[in-house]
């Protein structure tokens, strides 16, 4: 590979030496030279040019070895490339360099307004979360016959401002994980909670069976997930049903002793919390897309109410924590989300 690169290289010596071999053959054979003295002359020739060449390539082999060398452990110094063998060379090093400093200097300031942004944006949802917290008591303890509403907007309001401090932290490459024991139930309980005037005013019934599980993994973006996935059955489900419960990881039969039965199995499977509605459900075309970022389909467009951020954020923090999911879904009948936690993580009680 390295020698037909440089024959490329050289390809105008190599023909010009060729021209002059052939001169040297017309010039003899026109002056009635020997043949064996202008065979002579053009072995010696090419013998030197042989030598010419090999000395050439090595150093372009070694050349190239340097600058591989180079190029695996960027960024580089002038120390670690080779010398330049011309004016060339040494401009176009020169070029190079200039334009690394200005790309280093580019991404410096990028990362100090990320950073700007990022300390911005926390300080505001932190500060935002005070009047929230405040016109969350005045409604409490309000007689007004708006009251359900009300409430439910603030939930609203609190929810996206905690999507934008979340969105800040997952696109920041320091965003620190803490993961621990976590009891599923426990987080599934807060999230019910947080939205049960959600049921209560769409009349929705909620089929909940305690899953018994404690993970390995970070609280704060398991509550996270398992709330964005709940607030949009909410959003697009009414006068229906919610149900959350364990699938039977691996196929066992159900029961404890089923689901340690496949946690001492094959390690590679998963046991499975489905978060299940029966509201308008999604159309097939749609589906794929729905952990897009921006993606907001048929029923965000008709209802108007989708942003396309929520599942996206949601799908980028369980890469984040090993978790994964499935969907599934018929318009008309609802809309069923699977999440997949790693057995190696998970302990039945």
């Amino acid at each position: 590979m390295i020698l037909i690169s440089y024959i490329k290289k050289e390809k105008t010596n190599i023909v010009c030496f060729a021209l002059m071999i052939l001169i040297f053959a017309v010039v003899g054979h026109l002056g009635e030279v020997r043949t064996d003295i202008y065979i002579y002359e053009m072995v010696l020739c090419l013998i030197a040019y042989v030598v010419f060449f090999s000395a050439g390539f090595r150093r372009y082999r070694l050349k190239v070895r340097k600058l591989r060398e180079a190029l695996k452990t960027l960024p580089y110094s002038d120390e670690r490339l080779p010398e330049p063998s011309g004016l060339d060379e040494e401009l176009y090093l020169k070029i190079v360099f200039e334009a690394f400093d200005l790309v280093r200097d580019v991404a410096a300031k990028a990362d100090r307004q990320r950073e700007e942004a990022h300390d911005y944006y926390s300080m505001w949802v932190h500060q935002i979360k005070t009047p929230i917290t405040a016109l969350s008591l005045l409604v409490q303890a309000s007689s007004d016959p708006h009251k359900g509403t009300m409430k439910t907007g603030l939930i609203h309001i609190e929810e996206y401002a905690n999507m934008a401090l979340q969105y800040m932290r997952l696109e920041d490459v320091n965003t620190d994980f803490s993961f621990s024991t976590v009891d599923v139930d426990k987080v599934i309980n807060e999230v019910i909670k947080k939205y049960s005037i959600f049921f209560i005013r769409r009349h929705i019934s909620l089929d909940y069976e305690p899953v018994g599980l404690r993970i390995k993994s970070d609280e704060k973006w398991l509550e996270f997930i398992i709330s964005q996935i709940l607030s949009n059955s909410l959003k697009y489900t009414e006068n229906g049903r919610i149900a959350i419960y364990l699938e039977n990881p691996g196929g066992a039969s159900g029961g404890k002793s089923g689901i340690n039965k496949a946690l001492e199995g094959d390690d590679t499977d998963k046991a499975t919390i489905v978060i299940e509605d029966s509201g308008i459900g999604i159309r097939k075309e749609d589906l794929p897309r729905i952990f897009e970022r921006g993606f907001t389909g048929f029923n965000g467009r008709a209802k108007k109410q989708a942003t396309g951020i929520g599942l996206y954020l949601c799908n980028m923090a369980a890469k984040k924590i090993n978790i994964t999911f499935d969907a599934e879904s018929e318009p008309g009948r609802g809309t069923r989300i699977k999440i997949h936690l790693p057995y190696k993580n998970v302990r039945y009680e």
